[in-house]
C-alpha cells in the first residue's frame, strides 16, 4: 500500500508535468518498496521510463553524500544526470519524510538537455562563424534597415533603442513623451501593423494621447522619416 504522503503528490506530479512541457521529464519513487518502483510520472517519453519502472539506490546514496550544513539536506539541485537511454538532463530532487523524519521517495525532475546541446555542437562546427552569429545585436540588425518578421520584437526594438536615446530624467512628462514620440516617428515606428496600442501602453497613456502626440510629430518632421512598412 502506498504511503498516503506520496499518493498526495500523485496529483503534483501531472501538475509539475503539464505545467512545464514536454522537455521535463517528473516523477515520484517509493522508496517504501525495495525496488524503489516509479508510481507516478509525466514525459516518460524523454527516458522511456513508466510507472513500474525500478530505479536504483543512487538517490539516496546522493543524499547520504551531502555535506551536513547544507542549507536543505532534502534538496539536490541542478545536478548533472544521463538517463537510462543515454539521455543528458539537469535533475533536481525533493527527498520526502514520513512523520518520524524516514525517507519514504522522492521526487525528482530533469529537464532535458539534448536539444541545447545538439544546438551547441551545431554552433561549434560553425567555427568562427558560431561567434559572429553569438554576438549579434537584434537592434543593430533591425536599425541596419531589417524589420524583424515579427512586429511584437520589431515595436520592442525600437522602443529599447529611443529609450537608450532619449533622456529618462526629464521631469516634465509631456515634453518626455513628445520627445519619445517625435524619436519613434522619426525612426518610421508607426509604419509598424499595431504601434499606436503598443507605445500607448509603453508609456502609459491612452490610444487617443499617443494620436495627439503624433499629429504633432507630424506637423514638426513631416515626412522626414525612415520607411518601414504600411501603417496601421
Amino acid at each position: 500500500m502506498t504511503h498516503p504522503l506520496l499518493e498526495s503528490y500523485i496529483p503534483i506530479v501531472s501538475f509539475l508535468g503539464k505545467s512545464l512541457g514536454k522537455s521535463y521529464e517528473v516523477f515520484l519513487t517509493d522508496f517504501t518498496d525495495p525496488s524503489h518502483p516509479i508510481i507516478a510520472i509525466e514525459n516518460g517519453h524523454l527516458s522511456g521510463r513508466a510507472v513500474g519502472s525500478l530505479m536504483r539506490d543512487e538517490t539516496l546514496q546522493l543524499f547520504e553524500q551531502k555535506p551536513n550544513d547544507d542549507e536543505d539536506p532534502d534538496f539536490l539541485l541542478r545536478r548533472d544526470a544521463v538517463g537510462p537511454n543515454g539521455r543528458r538532463y539537469v535533475s533536481s530532487t525533493k527527498l520526502l519524510r514520513d512523520e518520524n523524519e524516514k525517507p519514504i521517495g522522492a521526487l525528482l525532475i530533469n529537464f532535458d538537455m539534448e536539444p541545447i546541446i545538439q544546438m551547441l555542437d551545431l554552433l561549434h562546427g560553425l567555427g568562427p562563424e558560431s561567434e559572429r552569429l553569438q554576438s549579434i545585436d537584434i537592434n543593430s540588425v533591425i536599425f541596419a534597415g531589417e524589420v524583424h518578421p515579427d512586429r511584437v520584437v520589431s515595436l520592442q526594438s525600437l522602443y529599447t533603442h529611443v529609450v537608450n536615446q532619449v533622456d529618462q530624467n526629464e521631469p516634465d512628462k509631456t515634453k518626455l513623451r513628445q520627445t519619445m514620440i517625435n524619436a519613434l516617428y522619426r525612426e518610421g515606428a508607426f509604419d509598424l501593423k499595431g504601434a499606436v496600442p503598443f507605445y500607448a501602453e509603453k508609456l502609459n497613456i491612452s490610444e487617443p494621447s499617443v494620436y495627439r502626440y503624433l499629429q504633432r510629430s507630424k506637423e514638426q518632421f513631416g515626412k522626414n522619416v525612415k520607411r518601414r512598412g504600411e501603417h496601421r
